[in-house]
């Protein structure tokens, strides 16, 4: 009798595993699908940056830079990658790559850590990267700024 009773405290408990899985597998199925659907950032010419489609990316190695803050000194590291749109060649980024930092740095030392701390401070830092980027290297043909790292220290 004792073995019969043991048998169905394990199947009970097999049961239950079943079920906790079955369980767990809904509950990440409904969070995966949730997350796929809420809605995205929009930046000011009504583009999501997921909706650009990149032929090239352009990897540029981190900044360090000091920001305008008066009252202290405060610094931002930053990793950005550029998307273009076209393809490139090795030799053309390398070319291109003082021109390139130089411009960014520019931009981003008149920054005051208050305002990349804002709730919509990134967007407009992209932005103005962007445009700073499309103006003094219209060659590279930038489309996206992609942060891939950002650390302010006050």
């Amino acid at each position: 009798m004792a073995n019969i009773t043991q048998w169905r405290w394990e199947v009970d408990k097999a049961g239950g595993v079943v079920i906790f899985l079955l369980g767990l597998a809904l509950l990440t199925a409904t969070g995966s699908t949730g997350c796929r659907r809420s809605p995205t950032a929009q930046n000011s010419e009504g583009k999501d940056s997921a909706d650009v489609k990149d032929k090239g990316v352009l990897h540029l190695e981190p900044f360090v830079v000091n920001l305008a803050d008066t009252e202290n000194n405060s610094f931002l590291r930053v990793g950005i990658d550029l998307g273009l749109d076209k393809p490139l060649s090795g030799k053309e980024g390398e070319a291109s790559s003082p021109r390139i930092r130089d411009c960014i740095i520019c931009v981003l030392s008149t920054w005051r850590s208050e305002a990349l701390l804002a709730p919509d401070g990134k967007q407009k830092l992209k932005e103005e990267i962007l445009h700073a980027v499309k103006d003094r290297v219209p060659e590279l043909g930038a489309q996206a700024v992609y942060l891939t790292e950002f650390l302010v220290q006050r």
